[in-house]
């Protein structure tokens, strides 16, 4: 990258995305993908893993930069001297997941991961599942809600979520970490608004075992211990609670 790169940039549907895709391209310019020497992703993690998904056959350098929430992979937002940070940056090369997946009928399914692949139970019962390893079972059966396989680049979303390992981007490993309820931070309340759990990261699907409730105050302990977010701490919605959401998700 030289400070004369042409740059496509790619925004987050939002309208903190909308306005620095509007900033940067009165500064620098808007390139077709075709002919961008670097895709600039302007939001959070899933912007930059949705112009992966979209442009990585073009096989060009990626770069983020957070007007997302989190943005764990993303770089801090700026508008001044982007050709000179994009020189500079330091290059990590990410190798997506090859999924492969066997349908009932036989029917096979392909696609890239390029955060993680999961498996999640569709009965009420835990599944029964067996993990092998470049042709050898590691192990006969882990009981479980599900399991999810995650590169390092995902390793700090569900994964993450699911009290599994934060891997560097240099890593050359993968993370096998099983789903139990009430892994992940996503709020659970009741009709009255109180907080009183965690909905599992691997049980936000409308299936018949959709009952990961967890610990809300272990969810934040261990949030506050394992992450960049010591201080994170509940406060009042500002959006009145709609008790009927929570009467979907339990099926009632």
């Amino acid at each position: 990258m030289t400070a004369t790169s042409k740059i496509h940039f790619h925004a987050a549907d939002t309208a903190e995305g909308a306005a620095a895709l509007k900033e940067q391209i009165a500064l620098y310019r808007q390139a077709r993908p075709e002919e961008a020497d670097v895709i600039v992703a302007l939001g959070g993690d899933g912007t930059l893993l949705e112009a992966l998904h979209k442009y990585h056959s073009l096989k060009k350098p990626f770069y983020g930069m957070n007007r997302g929430s989190v943005g764990f992979m993303m770089n801090p937002y700026r508008t001044d001297a982007l050709g000179e940070r994009l020189a500079n940056a330091l290059n990590v090369t990410l190798y997506p997941l090859q999924m492969t997946a066997c349908a009932p009928g036989g029917k096979q399914i392909e696609a890239l991961a390029f955060n993680e692949v999961s498996l999640l139970r569709q009965l009420h019962h835990a599944a029964k599942i067996s993990i092998t390893v470049d042709g050898i079972e590691r192990l006969e059966e882990l009981v479980c809600d599900g399991v999810l396989v995650s590169t390092p680049a995902g390793s700090t979303a569900y994964n993450l979520s699911a009290h599994g390992p934060i891997i560097p981007l240099k890593a050359n490993v993968l993370a096998l970490t099983p789903g139990v309820p009430g892994d992940s931070g996503s709020g659970f309340m009741n009709g009255s608004g109180e907080a009183i759990g965690v909905l599992s990261t691997l049980q936000l699907a409308p299936l018949p075992a959709s009952n990961g409730v967890g610990d809300l105050a272990k969810e934040l302990a261990y949030l506050r211990s394992h992450s960049a977010f010591s201080g994170v701490e509940l406060v009042p919605g500002t959006e009145p609670f709609k008790s009927n959401l929570v009467g979907a998700i339990l099926g009632s």
